[in-house]
This record gives C-alpha cells, sequence and structure tokens, in this order.
C-alpha cells in the first residue's frame, strides 16, 4: 500500500492576512464563511499539486499565477452568488472581498484573465483534472479509513439555457439545453468525472462501467486490496452487464428500476432465509 500525503505549505505568501475583525455596513450574509474557506484552501497543499499539474500553461512571468487563478475560482465558486465569468469584473473593484479571501486588491483577476486561463486548457489536459480528483480522494481515504467505500454513480444535468451563447449544448431529460456530465462520488465528494453532452443519457456506451473499473482498481492498488467497495445507482444504470461486470469484480452494488417480470417472479419463489437487511441510515431495506 503506498502512502500519499499533501503538502501543508500555502502556494504564496501574501500580506493581505486577517488581522482584525470590526463593524461594517456592508451585507455579508452571501460571504458567510468565505475567508475559512479560503484559509482551507491556502492550507490543505493542493495549489502544490496545480502548480505541478497545471503550471505550464502560464507562458511568461507576467500576470496572475496558476496558484492565484485557481484560489480566486475556487472562492467564487464557493460563494456562488453569480455562475457568470463577468462577474469576476465585480469582484476585482470589490476591496472587500478581496480581503476577505485573503488576496491583495490589484491582484484579483478580471473576466477577460479567466477567460484567457479557460481558453489554455487543451483536451489532453483536462483529463489531468480527473487525476488529481483522484489523489485528492486517496488523501481523505487515508484520513478517515473506511473498511467499505460507498461510491455514487450518477449524472448531472447543468442548465446553459440562459446563456446567449450554446455552443455545444444539447437537449438534456430536465428539458433544458445543457451538458450532463457522468460523476462518481464519495459522500460530498466527486472522485471522478467526465464531462459529455446533454443528450447522452447515464449508461451510454461503456463509460460508467470503466469508470467504476478502474476506480476499484485504483483503490485496491493504492488504498487497500481487501476494501468492500459498493456502488449505488439510480434506475438509469438498470443495465443486466453492468452487473455482470460489477459481479466480475467482486463488488457489491445497489440499483433502483422498474420490477420487471423475472424480478418479481424470483423475489415471490425465493427461500424467506435468502433474504437480508440493508440499513443506509435513514431506513431499512430487504434484499435477496
Amino acid at each position: 500500500m503506498t502512502k500519499t500525503t499533501l503538502s501543508r505549505n500555502p502556494p504564496s505568501p501574501t500580506t493581505a492576512h486577517i488581522s482584525d475583525i470590526a463593524v461594517t455596513s456592508d451585507t455579508l450574509t452571501g460571504r458567510g464563511g468565505l475567508a475559512l474557506f479560503s484559509r482551507y484552501v491556502r492550507n490543505i497543499g493542493i495549489f502544490a499539486h496545480l502548480e505541478r499539474l497545471f503550471g505550464a500553461l502560464r507562458r511568461s512571468g507576467k500576470g496572475l499565477g496558476v496558484s492565484e487563478l485557481f484560489h480566486q475560482l475556487f472562492c467564487f465558486l464557493a460563494d456562488g452568488t453569480s455562475p457568470h465569468l463577468v462577474y469576476f469584473d465585480t469582484l476585482k473593484e470589490d476591496e472587500g472581498y478581496a480581503r476577505g479571501i485573503e488576496t491583495e486588491p490589484e491582484r484579483m483577476a478580471s473576466s477577460h484573465a479567466i477567460k484567457r486561463f479557460f481558453g489554455a486548457f487543451q483536451w489532453g489536459r483536462i483529463w489531468v483534472f480527473r487525476h488529481l480528483l483522484r489523489q485528492l480522494f486517496l488523501w481523505r481515504l487515508e484520513r478517515e479509513a473506511p473498511a467499505a467505500v460507498v461510491l455514487g454513480l450518477d449524472t448531472m444535468v447543468m442548465d446553459n439555457d440562459e446563456a446567449h451563447a450554446k455552443q455545444g449544448c444539447e437537449p438534456t431529460y430536465k428539458k433544458v439545453k445543457g451538458f450532463q456530465p457522468l460523476q462518481l462520488t464519495w459522500g460530498p465528494y466527486v472522485v471522478d468525472a467526465l464531462f459529455r453532452g446533454g443528450k447522452k443519457h447515464g449508461n451510454a456506451g461503456e463509460v460508467a462501467g470503466k469508470m467504476v473499473e478502474d476506480a476499484v482498481a485504483f483503490l485496491r492498488k493504492r488504498y487497500r486490496d481487501d476494501v468492500a467497495v459498493i456502488v449505488r445507482m439510480d434506475a438509469g444504470f438498470f443495465d443486466q452487464k453492468l452487473f455482470r461486470a460489477f459481479e466480475e469484480a467482486g463488488i457489491g452494488y445497489l440499483c433502483s428500476g422498474k420490477l420487471e417480470e423475472d424480478l418479481t417472479d424470483m423475489a415471490q419463489t425465493a427461500d424467506p432465509a435468502q433474504w437480508r437487511e440493508y440499513d443506509n441510515g435513514r431506513q431499512l431495506w430487504h434484499y435477496l
């Protein structure tokens, strides 16, 4: 088993540290906890990995560094006041926000800087994010040391209806135009993700099975070779081929689906001694 640790060194020194608490006329409701979040991401060591994986995106010493851009993006997403990149121009003029995330006001990124940063990502480099998600997953596993890992497999509809430019958007099952990435989660954490068009259903192609297969191989190689793995899914993944692949991999699975005749017949004719109880913490399920 390989041990992974994340460095706790901050990405770069800054003089904009919190040093005092005072009364303000500003409305802070939408910023509750943002300063603590900023301090958290600066101290968990993630920026060293981001610099290693994406540092080459910075082609010159001018402008903001990769860690600074990622830090402001993380705070922007955690804040959630606006989903639009042009909101960075508003934040750039807000000295209170800059001080709240421990950044010098003159170091705040504009929307144009963020767009150029996004534009520097090529498809090959986007796949590096999946590697980063797995490293974060391993870090959390080693901290919590669970005997069993329960993963969730599902899609997430991204609504892009209100955007003026809808390049690449496709109709989704929720009747909006956008995208529908496939995600593998552990509790509240995304441990793997694949960006896809909106019309792709959950179990399109063989992507879902391959994603779980890779995650199981990663867990057994980097975490514990005897770890128990259970995958939870909704009816969009109700597929015998997928179930067979899980059984061959030696992992458990829970999936909702239609009560087809062969399933109800099997349940009705089963010996009562075959039934077991499973408590997911909220309600009790009975299964064969």
